[in-house]
């Protein structure tokens, strides 16, 4: 897996899943520590008939952020399996 900054992985979902796809279906972000430091975004979009969902984990400290890509997934409605793209 390549690793590519922040601002580039936001830039495929925005630019590609943005352009392309019907509409965005959500975007949210949670805690995945006690502390807070750490954060996922998932941003799911639609375009049918299929529904792609990208998300990154990000967070950190200021003097150590860290970012890192989970992946863009895409299902066909009506089916349970994802793929990863």
């Amino acid at each position: 897996m390549a690793i590519i900054p922040k601002e580039n992985f936001e830039k495929v979902i925005k630019e590609c899943l943005g352009r392309f796809c019907d509409k965005e279906i959500s975007d949210t972000t949670e805690n995945v520590d006690p502390e807070g430091y750490n954060k996922v975004r998932t941003v799911t979009w639609h375009y049918k008939p299929y529904t792609f969902k990208a998300a990154y984990i990000f967070g950190g400290s200021e003097e150590y952020p860290n970012f890192c890509p989970l992946g863009i997934m895409a299902r066909l409605d009506g089916s349970s399996e994802e793929e990863k793209l």
